[in-house]
């Protein structure tokens, strides 16, 4: 790997500028094992025992153990330790250690949380990658904002899988471009056996609420799940009832939280927003009642602030006395839930 960027550093001293972080640390044998890098309680421990573990090999002129390299960078992720990280690659390229696939996957990992660009320039100096390192080197790029770059990299991969179709899934989600996503989401399951996960199940469903995309992509999402037996988890079930709630198809979006086992707030709060969304005030003070009767009071900031902005439309749109004043019953029923909460805290 010969990228200017990436062996700027090559040549400095190890740990040059490392001070080891206590004495009980320091006089850790010179053999420490990788595993007890591995079981570092934080990441100056993890590192001055790699410290010792390189002068220790440099002394008795053995082959270095890239395991112990692995568990290093991990501890170098976040600052300031992620200043050591150049250091520990030099090393690394000395030792030839880079050409283990899972050394080179998780430089790749660090570097990719740390500085996109020295990821990419690595990425393309690995002659041999594997699903890890091209997934590592997607989501970098998703999360640094090129989604061409992605996409590049995504029509490259030889093989893919679940994380692989959820990242890009995903980043063209984020990105707005929603049309996209789905046509990603019939490829995956026209063209793959893959079957897609509950998370990415959500992701899709949040798209088809905000869009207004039931019949195009939402109710045959929910037939699928229904059909492959798919657990309806508390993401997955809020998210349906969200979904069908906000298109107007109240009833099923009560059929559905109906055939919830275990109702939480997230799921209260989808119903009760979705009715009060499309002036149904009476029936949403009701359900906000029935779910303080099962003991379900703790209402989140998050709820509370969605209940109360989709309460306001619906006093807006009704415009008459009788809708202010079931509003303002649920707008009070709420404070007190909240001011109780805090009280509690206090």
């Amino acid at each position: 790997m010969a990228n200017p960027e990436l062996l700027r550093v090559a040549r400095v001293p190890l740990f040059h500028v490392f001070r080891p972080p206590s004495a009980a640390s320091a006089s850790a044998s010179a053999s420490a094992s990788s595993e007890a890098i591995r079981r570092a309680s934080s990441p100056r421990e993890a590192l001055h025992l790699f410290k010792l573990r390189v002068r220790r090999s440099q002394q008795l002129d053995v082959d270095f153990d890239s395991h112990a390299a692995v568990f290093a960078l991990k501890s170098c992720s976040r600052p300031p330790f992620d200043l050591l990280l150049p250091h520990i690659h030099g090393f690394i390229l000395k030792r030839n250690l880079s050409s283990h696939v899972f050394v080179a996957s998780a430089l790749l990992h660090v570097y990719s949380l740390t500085s996109p660009s020295c990821a990419r320039a690595l990425f393309d100096e690995i002659p041999h990658r594997n699903i890890v390192t091209e997934n590592t080197m997607l989501a970098c790029l998703y999360r640094a904002g090129d989604l061409s770059a992605a996409r590049t990299v995504f029509n490259g991969m030889a093989q893919k899988d679940i994380v692989t179709w959820s990242t890009m899934i995903g980043a063209y989600m984020d990105m707005g471009q929603r049309a996209i996503s789905f046509a990603l989401f019939r490829d995956m399951m026209n063209d793959t056996d893959l079957k897609p996960d509950p998370l990415m199940f959500v992701t899709l469903l949040t798209c088809c609420s905000r869009t207004g995309s039931l019949h195009l992509m939402g109710r045959s999402i929910h037939a699928y799940a229904e059909k492959n037996g798919l657990e309806i988890n508390v993401q997955l079930g809020t998210s349906l009832i969200d979904m069908y709630a906000k298109s107007g198809f109240l009833k099923t979006a009560y059929n559905v939280f109906e055939r919830i086992p275990e109702k939480n707030v997230m799921h209260w709060t989808a119903m009760i927003c979705g009715l009060a969304m499309h002036g149904h005030g009476r029936e949403a003070v009701a359900f906000f009642e029935k779910m303080q009767e099962t003991g379900l009071s703790e209402i989140t900031a998050t709820g509370a602030h969605d209940l109360s902005s989709n309460i306001d439309s619906y006093c807006a749109v009704q415009q008459t006395e009788s809708s202010c004043a079931i509003a303002a019953q649920l707008l009070g029923n709420i404070d007190i839930i909240v001011h109780n909460k805090e009280e509690h805290v206090a």
